[in-house]
């Protein structure tokens, strides 16, 4: 298992990221590193719906009761 391998470990390949349902867990990085490039952050995809208040809301100019209506009728998440 390439996560499990101690050379990949040892290389920095294998990283740690936190995930809001499933807590942490290994996931395999960058293949290539460089000495001049700081290590990125990891993030978990976003959650399903996550986002749904701010693209219905914000961007898309809905109004909360009709964000709600969306919801209540599991047209969105």
């Amino acid at each position: 298992d390439l996560l499990a391998d101690p050379h990949m470990i040892a290389r920095g390949y294998v990283v740690e990221m936190d995930h809001p349902e499933v807590g942490k867990r290994s996931v395999a990085g960058l293949p290539i590193s460089f000495s001049a490039m700081p290590q990125l952050p990891y993030f978990s995809a976003p959650l399903l719906g996550q986002h749904n208040d701010f693209v219905f809301g914000d961007l898309l100019g809905h109004n909360p009761e009709r964000v709600q209506k969306l919801k209540h009728s599991q047209a969105i998440y």
